[in-house]
């Protein structure tokens, strides 16, 4: 894969080619070229994409009144402390409310620093060496980032991770290369942009931790821990500083949920998916085969047995071949090691208890490992220039030092890998309900007059679901839209609905009891001064009723009307109309109406009380 070098210096430049590979002029134009590539694809498979789950819950929340005080953006959401995400949600959507090609552009933007700073970080560590592009391959091609690809809520959180974690960890290299103060708070920087939208970036800090023992210092842990110590307390004291202080503000403002879990909950059915079936696979190009169920677009990873156990066969062999042929080889599982288990430490906790196991077949809980292990493998294969302690060749490898032959494992790596992505992309685009539902709600919405009457009612369980309560109402969900309604739950013949497709229609109710008949032909019910109770033909209980009133009126006036425990006060309109109200909770069989201005009387023969429903749905 690369020849190691002999000596210890530095190239001049972080874009030098290493000492040993002088032809490396093609190194750097094919990876900018992969990057473009893999970019490409994912702006596309995230163009074709839309708003899912939480991302709704981002938007409204930040639209709210106060939603971007300190305090809203501070606000731990399903165990997420995120105030850069929540604001990036608002700022895309008050630039272009809904419209996912802004998310496309924000997304892609991300992925795209992302990726420079992987090859950054490549050539800053290893040099301009052939040896560089497996790794990138690795971290481009596989499928660990597909949910951070379509999916808004899991990308701002992944892709700002991944940036702090390789901009971070090339500026740690500097400063542990020249002792360079800046170098040192550099990395710091990055670990704190991550950190604003997503907390398991404090994971990064570990990971410098681990490079700078392992490849910056000799002799036992002890001696190692004193040696660091002693020669780069400026990045210590930082990075202990900055995760203590950060562990605080998660604790106070984020942390909803027990951390015991981990503790009671079994932890092995977890780390068997998530490791050996999860991640074991992904890295060779899989899972290859998708689960999906119709009505969402998400999936989870369904590796077959058959690839689990060839996958982890290889896995074997190569580290065979990498102990056999390379020196200080094993360290660098230090880093996969120590992500895994945190992230199985943390699913376990917060996840597992409530939907078991099957948890880690969502790669949103480890989109992370794809660059974590790129850059264990990169460690394993090359020296890291300026390191005390290095790789080095103890023998030939027939795999390793044959370039063709890494290079035909790159393409069917990268073959495998884009076609695990394409089926995870595939069943997004072809299963997205969310986006059918909006596209209709919002373009209805769209075309309505502002202050038009209509129900706060919220959208179907299958779009959001019901313990998003309130953000699942149309009141939380159109704030980002200009247009200003009237959320109502009385009115007068105009009266807009919510169906399930996310259309808009007139509001009607479908009968469960009516009004008991009476032996008036004329006027069943005369209304005036006084409230009338109209009896119904049955009681209703539990709440969720809706009441139709159609009368002729002789005037126009104030209207008291009640029913189900809830007291409206509305109007009057002289001629036929229809009046809608929305029952209160409790049980009720009979409604009351009345109180109407001095002279005004109506007659109504038809009160209806059932579901609401939209006029002339089936």
């Amino acid at each position: 894969m690369s020849h190691v070098i002999s000596g210890r210096r530095q190239p001049t430049r972080w874009w030098s080619p290493a000492r040993d590979e002088p032809d490396t002029a093609r190194v750097i134009p094919l990876a900018c070229a992969l990057i473009a590539v893999a970019l490409l694809y994912r702006a596309w498979a995230s163009y074709h994409s839309y708003w899912e789950g939480d991302d709704f819950i981002f938007i409204n929340q930040t639209f709210a009144q106060d939603g971007r005080s300190v305090h809203t953006l501070l606000t731990g959401l399903a165990g997420h402390l995120m105030p850069g995400g929540l604001y990036l949600s608002w700022l895309v959507n008050r630039v272009a409310p809904y419209d996912f090609g802004a998310a496309t552009l924000v997304l892609t933007a991300l992925q795209a620093l992302a990726s420079v700073g992987f090859l950054r970080l490549l050539l800053v560590a290893f040099g301009r060496r052939w040896g560089i592009l497996p790794p990138l391959v690795l971290y481009l091609a596989t499928a660990f980032t597909v949910q951070g690809t379509v999916w808004w809520g899991p990308g701002i959180h992944a892709l700002p991770l991944q940036i702090a974690f390789f901009w971070s960890l090339a500026s740690q290299v500097l400063y542990l290369r020249t002792r360079r103060a800046w170098h040192a708070f550099a990395a710091v920087a990055w670990v704190v942009f991550g950190l604003v939208f997503y907390e398991k970036t404090v994971l990064v800090i570990g990971a410098l931790a681990i490079v700078t023992l392992a490849y910056f210092s000799t002799g036992n842990l002890r001696q190692r821990l004193g040696h660091v110590w002693r020669t780069y307390r400026v990045s210590v004291l930082a990075n202990l500083g900055l995760g203590l202080v950060y562990l605080a503000a998660y604790v106070h403002f984020g942390l909803n949920f027990s951390p015991r879990g981990a503790t009671t909950y079994p932890i092995g059915p977890t780390a068997d998916v998530m490791i050996l079936r999860s991640w074991g696979t992904t890295i060779f190009g899989g899972p290859l085969h998708w689960s999906h169920h119709p009505g969402s677009p998400l999936s989870i990873a369904a590796p077959r047995s058959l690839l689990v156990v060839v996958c982890w066969v290889l896995i074997i062999l190569l580290c065979r071949e990498l102990v056999r042929s390379r020196t200080l080889v094993l360290r660098a599982l230090w880093l996969p090691g120590y992500f895994l288990a945190c992230d199985v430490l943390l699913v376990v906790a917060s996840r597992a208890t409530a939907f078991g196991p099957i948890t880690g077949y969502e790669f949103r809980y480890i989109e992370e490992m794809g660059a974590v292990t790129a850059v264990a493998l990169a460690l394993a294969t090359m020296p890291l220039v300026g390191a005390p302690e290095q790789v080095e060749v103890k023998r030939p490898s027939a795999f390793l030092d044959h370039r063709r032959r890494v290079a035909a494992a790159c393409v069917a790596v990268g073959l495998l890998g884009s076609w695990s992505t394409y089926g995870y992309f595939h069943n997004w685009h072809q299963d997205e309900p969310s986006k059918a539902f909006f596209t209709h709600l919002f373009t209805d919405v769209g075309h309505t007059p502002d202050g038009t009457p209509l129900v706060d009612t919220t959208v179907p369980p299958s779009i959001l679901w019901p313990l998003s309560y309130p953000a699942n109402t149309l009141s939380h969900l159109l704030r980002p839209l200009p247009q200003q309604l009237d959320y109502t739950d009385v009115a007068t013949d105009q009266l807009l609905y919510l169906k399930p497709d996310g259309h808009l229609g007139q509001m009607d109710v479908t009968a469960v009891h009516h009004a008991k008949p009476t032996s008036s032909d004329d006027c069943g019910y005369r209304v005036g001064a006084a409230v009338r109770r109209i009896p119904l033909e049955g009681p209703f209980l539990f709440g969720g009723w809706w009441v139709r009133v159609r009368y002729v009126a002789s005037g126009n006036g104030p209207l008291t009307v009640d029913a189900g425990g809830v007291t409206y006060q509305t109007n009057v309109a002289a001629g036929a109309h229809t009046l809608y109200f929305k029952a209160g909770d409790a049980r009720f069989d009979s409604i009351g109406i009345g109180k109407i201005g001095s002279g005004v009387h109506l007659c109504t023969d038809d009160v209806t009380v059932g579901r609401a429903s939209v006029a002339g749905s089936s």
